[in-house]
C-alpha cells in the first residue's frame, strides 16, 4: 500500500505533464486524408506520421492510471499493456510512413521513433516499480525470517532485487534516452514535451532508490542471521572461539544493514517509510543480540561460565526483541 501510494503522488509530475493540452493534441494529431503539404509530399507519409505520433501521445496519456489512486491508494495499479500496445501501433504507422516519406520526413519519423523509444523505457520502469510480486516477495521475506527459512528469504530477496534492477534499468535508459533528443523537431509535432516527460521520469528516482536500500538491507539481514545461526551450532559442539567469530560477523553484518536501512529509510518518499519498519527494527536488536552473544561466547572460552550465562540470557531478550519486530 505504501508503495502503491508513493506512486500515486510520483506519477502525478509524469501525468499531468502528459495530460496538459494532450487531450487536445491528440485529436489534432489524428490526421486525415484531406491532408496535403502542397504536392510536394506523398500524403500518405503526412497521414501515418499524424497517425502514429497520436498512438505514441496515447500511450503516454494512458499513464494517468497512476492518477487514479489518489481517492484510494489501494486501488492503484499499473497495467503495461495499454501504452504498449499504443506504441506498437505509433511504430507501425510511422513504419508506414517510412515507405512514402522524403528525406526530411525520414529523419522526423528517426527522432519520432526515439521518442517511442522513451515512452517504452518509462513504460518498462513503471511496470517493474508497480509489479504486485515485489509486496508479494516482501511478506514471504518477512515469513521466511520468522520461520528461520533463510535460503527461502534469500530467493525472494533475489526475485525482489531482479524485478529493481528492470526498474533501473528502464529509468536509466528512458533519461539516456531523453537527453539525445532533439526537442524542436519533436514540437513540430507536438508531441510531449521531451522535459516533461523528464520530469516525470525524476519522479522514480527516489522509488526505486527507496526499493535498493530495502534489499539490500534485508540480504545483510538474512547473513546476519545466517552467522547467529553459525554461532549458535558452534554452541552446541563447545567450539566458543568458532562461536565467538561467527557472532562478531554477524554483528559487524547487521550493522551494515543498519545503515543501509536508515539511510534509505531517511531518503525514502513519506509512503514508503513504513516499509522499513520492520527489518530496521530487527537488524538494531540483532545487532545488540549478537554483540552479547560473541560476549558470551568469550566468557565461556575463558571457563568464566557464570558471566556467558549472564551474556545469554542478555542476548535473549534482544532476540525476543527482534521477534516482536514481525508482530
Amino acid at each position: 500500500m505504501h508503495r502503491r501510494w508513493y506512486l500515486t503522488h510520483a506519477g502525478t509530475a509524469l501525468t499531468l505533464a502528459v495530460l496538459a493540452g494532450c487531450l487536445e493534441r491528440l485529436e489534432d494529431t489524428t490526421g486525415s486524408d484531406d491532408e496535403t503539404d502542397g504536392g510536394a509530399t506523398d500524403r500518405t507519409a503526412t497521414r501515418e506520421i499524424s497517425r502514429g505520433v497520436g498512438q505514441l501521445n496515447r500511450a503516454a496519456i494512458s499513464l494517468e492510471e497512476l492518477e487514479s489512486g489518489l481517492s484510494d491508494p489501494e486501488s492503484v495499479s499499473f497495467d503495461a499493456a495499454e501504452p504498449r500496445a499504443a506504441i506498437d501501433t505509433g511504430r507501425a504507422h510511422l513504419l508506414e510512413a517510412t515507405d512514402h516519406a522524403d528525406d526530411t520526413q525520414r529523419e522526423d519519423i528517426d527522432e519520432l521513433w526515439r521518442y517511442a523509444d522513451v515512452l517504452e523505457a518509462l513504460v518498462d520502469a513503471l511496470a517493474a516499480v508497480t509489479d504486485e510480486t515485489l509486496e508479494a516477495e516482501r511478506e514471504a521475506i518477512t515469513e521466511a525470517l520468522a520461520d528461520e527459512r533463510f535460503a527461502d528469504a534469500r530467493d525472494s530477496i533475489s526475485t525482489q532485487r531482479a524485478q529493481v534492477e528492470d526498474a533501473r534499468g528502464g529509468l536509466d535508459d528512458a533519461l539516456a534516452l531523453l537527453d539525445a533528443l532533439e526537442h524542436d523537431r519533436l514540437e513540430e509535432y507536438d508531441t510531449i514535451p521531451p522535459t516533461d516527460l523528464e520530469d516525470g521520469a525524476r519522479a522514480l528516482e527516489p522509488v526505486i532508490d527507496t526499493l535498493e536500500a530495502l534489499a539490500g538491507g534485508t540480504e545483510s539481514l538474512v547473513t546476519g542471521y545466517e552467522y547467529l545461526e553459525e554461532g549458535d551450532d558452534h554452541i552446541d559442539d563447545g567450539a566458543f572461539a568458532a562461536a565467538s567469530e561467527a557472532f562478531t560477523a554477524g554483528e559487524a553484518v547487521f550493522e551494515e544493514a543498519n545503515a543501509t536501512l536508515e539511510g534509505g529509510a531517511t531518503g525514502a518518499p513519506d509512503g514508503l517509510e513504513g516499509y522499513f519498519y520492520e527489518p530496521l527494527c530487527q537488524s538494531v536488536a540483532l545487532e545488540e543480540a549478537a554483540a552479547a552473544l560473541a560476549a558470551g561466547a568469550d566468557a565461556a572460552d575463558d571457563g568464566d561460565l557464570f558471566g556467558a550465562r549472564d551474556h545469554w540470557e542478555e542476548a535473549d531478550e534482544y532476540l525476543e526483541d527482534a521477534a516482536r519486530c514481525l508482530g
